[in-house]
């Protein structure tokens, strides 16, 4: 670089960026250039080369090539994914970048079979995880939220590599021009929610969902986070490991006066309630057979908590002009939940009173958002599947079972943008509209499943 010479060299010397994938040229651009290009990474791979740069420059920029694939079809964001992981990470530098990376035990099956020549064995040996982590996709907002994720990381400049998609094969120009808006900034939805200051109330925060919104809203700087659950021991085990911010409560959901006494005694403390999230609900793994008890807890737990968690915030929300319900209602409240009646009555109930809530009170500074996830690891899903009930294994079987620290990665993500629909499994989306539009295919389908099951 030094020995070479241009016949005009610009007025300005243009910055200069070296691509590099491991320590030595990574040092090496520190060192001599203006910025690093990363390529072929996760946004939690971002630290690990970020940190071989070590001291730079005022004004050294990372630049990462990232891979966006914004569409709602799954199956075809992995198949592609699929197709070029094994074009690229099988080329020695990326296989070695790779390798130090920590992907060696992971990938090692992706390089023998193309090794041996077997390109499709290897296209199939990539784990869903891997394709996950180095190609984005899912709906735009969603994409952008996850390159949100490299700069966080530690990236200055993310460039985003574009994939083709079915919806703008159909859609043409006018589809590219709507994507590329979407995956701009948030524009004039609203301000959404900040975490930063705010006083949160999580109703079954004693794990699962509930114990990983409370630490995600901790981290992101709430005020205050109050934990409550009947199981009032679990409780104090997450306020305790959330640290100072956070507060444990005994709770009820189908007691009105408990929640009325939460709620009062959370203004007394802080003030104010900026977010209510009404997260406990409960499964009854029975159809129509369902003893009446069993339908009325549902009932109270799934529908009522969340009409007596709101009419006890409102009166405070409204006097301030501002606040946020945050009710989880399953992605059996858009959908169905196979072998549990009363689970996916009450859970399409608990949507509709989200949806009239947003309707009514949207105009006076309340927000709604209905919190709708598939399946997640949590104990409701895994003794389910322990217990061998059809509804679990159909949810198992119907796409990923995310950690709930996924779902609280979606909760910020659809508070920030204020949807109403927040929907951790983007495939969901495609299910609601393929049900809208064809309900009796999409019933075929289900039952298509639930016989392959039950075989």
């Amino acid at each position: 670089m030094r020995r070479s010479t241009l016949e005009r060299p610009p007025a300005v010397p243009p910055p200069l960026l070296l691509a590099a994938l491991r320590p030595g040229m990574l040092r090496l651009a520190a060192a001599e250039a203006d910025g690093v290009i990363l390529n072929w990474l996760a946004a939690a791979d971002v630290p690990t080369a970020v940190a071989e740069l070590g001291r730079r420059p005022d004004g050294f920029e990372v630049v990462a090539r990232i891979f966006v694939c914004p569409t709602a079809d799954v199956g075809h964001a992995r198949a592609l994914g699929r197709r070029l992981i094994t074009t690229y990470l099988t080329v020695p530098a990326y296989a070695a970048f790779h390798r130090w990376l920590g992907r060696a035990e992971t990938l090692d099956p992706v390089w023998r079979a193309w090794a041996a020549g077997d390109r499709r064995g290897a296209a199939a040996a990539v784990p869903d995880e891997v394709v996950d982590a180095l190609v984005l996709h899912g709906p735009p907002e969603d994409c952008r939220d996850q390159v949100r994720r490299y700069a966080d990381a530690g990236v200055d400049v993310p460039v985003l590599a574009l994939l083709p998609t079915p919806e703008l094969a159909a859609g043409g120009p006018a589809a590219l021009a709507d994507l590329i808006a979407r995956l701009g900034p948030a524009g004039e939805r609203g301000a959404g929610v900040n975490l930063t200051d705010r006083v949160v109330v999580i109703t079954g925060g004693a794990g699962g969902i509930g114990a990983a919104l409370a630490y995600r809203f901790a981290a992101e700087g709430a005020a205050a986070v109050v934990v409550a659950d009947l199981d009032v021991a679990g409780a104090r085990a997450v306020a305790e490991a959330v640290g100072p911010v956070a507060h444990a409560a005994e709770l009820d959901v189908t007691a009105e006066d408990q929640v009325r006494a939460l709620v009062a005694d959370t203004e007394r403390r802080y003030g104010r309630l900026d977010l209510f999230c009404a997260n406990a609900g409960i499964a009854t793994a029975a159809g129509l057979d369902a003893a009446p008890a069993d339908w009325d807890r549902a009932w109270r737990v799934n529908v009522l908590a969340h009409v007596y968690s709101t009419r006890a915030v409102l009166p405070g929300m409204l006097a301030r002009g501002q606040g946020y319900l945050l009710h989880t209602c399953s992605a059996a409240g858009v959908l169905t939940a196979v072998g549990d009646a009363p689970y996916t009555a009450t859970k399409h109930a608990a949507v509709g009173l989200a949806e009239w809530l947003a309707v009514t009170y949207r105009d006076q500074g309340i927000r709604v958002s209905a919190l709708c996830p598939q399946g997640v690891d949590t104990p409701m899903l895994a003794e389910g599947l322990a217990a061998g009930h059809l509804g679990a294994r159909v949810i198992a079987a119907s796409g990923a079972v995310l950690h709930p620290d996924r779902v609280a990665d979606a909760v910020i993500a659809g508070l920030a943008e204020e949807r109403f629909l927040i929907l951790p499994h983007p495939e969901v989306a495609n299910h609601a509209r393929r049900r809208a539009e064809d309900p009796d295919g999409w019933q075929a389908g289900l039952r298509k499943l639930v016989r392959r099951l039950r075989s």
